[in-house]
């Protein structure tokens, strides 16, 4: 084989063979990209193995309805006052886990009596002067079983307390309200609605000649209790419910327990008791969210069971000469719930004001464009003083025997107007009784006469009351840094 000399060898050095070898700097070069290969490969090793941040893994999270939280229902059938009778309801809102619906409007619910409880005092007496000598009770109910669409029964401990359909609501800039913020928050208020419409429905509600019939009953001296259909009941759960485990994907909670947008809406209930007779400024108030609260693209902001506090800003007891209680309120903050699956978020500064509030039945309520409320009482409660003091005064009139439409000197009975005076102050017993003589007719008229002006005119007016567990909604306006 031929020889390969080099060119520029030093002098006393010569090479052969078929090939030349690399110099000393070739082989460093060639080390250095063997090194660079070996740390890109381990690196795009780890890269594969580490969660790309679009595609991290779902989160799981415990679908629980926590203790506290009320199931609020209507009573499907008449109800008697009798111990362990059957109470059959159906939910009137849909519950609530997290991020979901769990129970919907319109699940069965049953229960049944576990005892006839004594009424205070003061409500027994101001039955018995009423005439109604009816030894009231209160029904001490206890719902245990939830029966839902797919047939599962889960088991229920709940403590039971009265609630309302009543809904007072104010909006002052519904008329400015533009985009599609306002518009989603409308629409699912109507949803809702309609929700609870359908329900009320299903449960047919008394007739008026159902109705008529049981006011005719609870005249009497003695009757027997019940409640109609349709009667509104709050069932507080007293053990957590539990509803499984979901997988939520990161990218839903993206936004979690971020800053809510302005003019938000949220559905909350109260777990602070309010009274304005009591109630001071700068007391606080608490409230529980019931649904969750989602971004206009459906990224979860908050979820059930978020924390809104807030503070008392007005409070004026009720008065003399009927002037009614004054409440105003105002939550300051919102904060999501600790989770285990999630870290700690911050607390956000909010000024939350009242949007509208669940009433009692009774209870007429008005809202000013600052969310404060107030009992209003009706210029009607002027007539019923009026109709009693004539109405007593007939139990003095004496009627004379008429011979040709000519008045003679013989007086006849007068049962009409001695029934109508004892009325106006017991009742049929206080009509009976006043057939005796026309003194007491009219002493029994004047009582009533007197009770009925000093309830309507003289006395103490009413205090806004909102017991833990009232239904509110609260508009979220302007926002402020986090609270730490």
């Amino acid at each position: 084989m031929k020889k390969c000399e080099l060119g520029n060898r030093p002098a006393g050095r010569r090479i052969t063979g078929n090939m030349s070898f690399p110099p000393p700097m070739s082989m460093k070069f060639i080390v250095f990209c063997v090194f660079c290969g070996l740390y890109s490969s381990l690196a795009t090793a780890q890269e594969k193995d580490a969660p790309v941040a679009g595609n991290a893994a779902p989160t799981p999270i415990a679908l629980d309805v926590g203790r506290g939280v009320p199931l609020r229902v209507i009573v499907t059938g008449k109800l008697r006052f009798k111990e362990n009778e059957p109470v059959h309801a159906r939910t009137v809102e849909p519950l609530f886990a997290f991020d979901r619906e769990v129970v919907p409007a319109g699940t069965e619910v049953s229960g049944r009596i576990a005892s006839l409880d004594h009424v205070a005092r003061g409500r027994r007496v101001a039955a018995i002067l009423g005439g109604d000598f009816t030894p009231l009770r209160d029904p001490r109910i206890e719902f245990d079983t939830l029966v839902l669409k797919d047939g599962r029964r889960i088991l229920l401990q709940t403590q039971v307390t009265p609630g309302s359909g009543t809904v007072v609501h104010f909006d002052p800039a519904k008329a400015q309200k533009k985009g599609k913020l306002a518009t989603a928050t409308q629409t699912a208020r109507d949803q809702l609605d309609a929700r609870k419409r359908a329900v009320i429905q299903a449960v047919k509600t008394p007739g008026k000649v159902e109705r008529l019939g049981d006011a005719l009953l609870a005249r009497l001296p003695y009757h027997p209790q019940s409640w109609p259909a349709g009667t509104r009941l709050n069932a507080e759960l007293l053990a957590p419910l539990d509803f499984g485990t979901a997988s939520i994907p990161a990218a839903q909670l993206s936004q979690f327990g971020a800053q809510p947008a302005g003019d938000s809406t949220v559905h909350a209930y109260l777990i602070t008791d309010l009274d304005s007779r009591t109630a001071t400024k700068g007391s606080a108030v608490e409230a529980i969210l019931s649904q969750p609260l989602f971004t206009q693209d459906h990224h979860l902001l908050y979820p059930e069971g978020s924390r809104l506090r807030g503070t008392v800003v007005q409070a004026r007891a009720a008065r003399r000469w009927h002037r009614n209680g004054q409440l105003r309120f105002a939550f300051q903050s919102i904060e999501p719930p600790a989770t285990g699956s999630l870290p700690a978020q911050a607390t956000w500064r909010v000024e939350g004001q009242l949007e509208s509030v669940e009433v009692g039945g009774k209870d007429k309520m008005a809202m000013d464009s600052e969310g404060g409320t107030k009992v209003t009482s009706s210029k009607t409660r002027f007539i019923a003083p009026i109709v009693t003091v004539m109405l007593a005064g007939r139990g003095l009139d004496r009627d004379r025997n008429l011979v040709n439409g000519a008045p003679t000197g013989a007086i006849r009975s007068n049962a009409g107007g001695q029934a109508m005076a004892g009325a106006v102050g017991f009742g049929l017993i206080g009509a009976g009784i006043g057939q005796i003589s026309r003194p007491v007719s009219a002493a029994f008229g004047f009582y009533g006469a007197a009770w009925s002006v000093y309830s309507n005119i003289i006395g103490r007016g009413q205090d806004v009351k909102f017991p833990a567990d009232t239904a509110i909604e609260v508009r979220i306006g302007s926002r402020v840094t986090p609270q730490q």
